[in-house]
Parts: structure tokens; C-alpha cells; sequence
């Protein structure tokens, strides 16, 4: 019977729906936390990665959300978003 411990696509899918629900209610820490949740898990969506560096810099964690944005921008230098950065 597949759970969230060994269901790695459960797991990511509750935690998808957590973060679109803290998007909503407007909850940048525990929408962060499902960020860092679906990163850590290995889900490599780039929109995951820099939504990680728009919560940050909206927290006031400037000095991670800047390393991030250095370490997006060598990995994908060609992503229009990582332009921006």
C-alpha cells in the first residue's frame, strides 16, 4: 500500500498541493518550506528553484537568496527567468 515515506511521487504531489495552498493564502514561509520539501526530494522543476529565491529575498534572506541565484544562473545559463536574475 503505497504512503507518503515510500511513495516518492505521493509525497511530492501533497507537497505541490501544500505549496499551491500557501501560495494562495499568501504564507511565504510555509510555502518555502514545501519548496525546499520538493528540492530536497529531487524535484528538479527550475520553476521550483527560482520560486526557492523569491521567497527568500521576500523574507528577508537576501545573502541565500543571492547564492541561489548565482548557483541558478551557472547551472541554467541560457533560462530566460535566470536572466533576470
Amino acid at each position: 500500500r503505497p504512503t507518503l515515506r515510500n511513495s516518492p511521487g505521493l509525497r511530492r504531489e501533497v507537497w505541490r498541493l501544500r505549496l499551491a495552498a500557501n501560495r494562495k493564502a499568501d504564507l511565504p514561509q510555509r510555502a518555502l518550506e514545501d519548496l525546499e520539501n520538493l528540492i530536497q526530494d529531487g524535484d528538479t522543476d527550475p520553476s521550483f528553484l527560482l520560486d526557492r529565491i523569491y521567497y527568500l529575498a521576500r523574507l528577508g534572506d537576501g545573502e541565500r537568496a543571492r547564492r541561489y541565484a548565482q548557483e541558478f544562473v551557472a547551472a541554467h545559463p541560457d533560462h530566460a527567468r535566470g536572466l533576470e536574475l
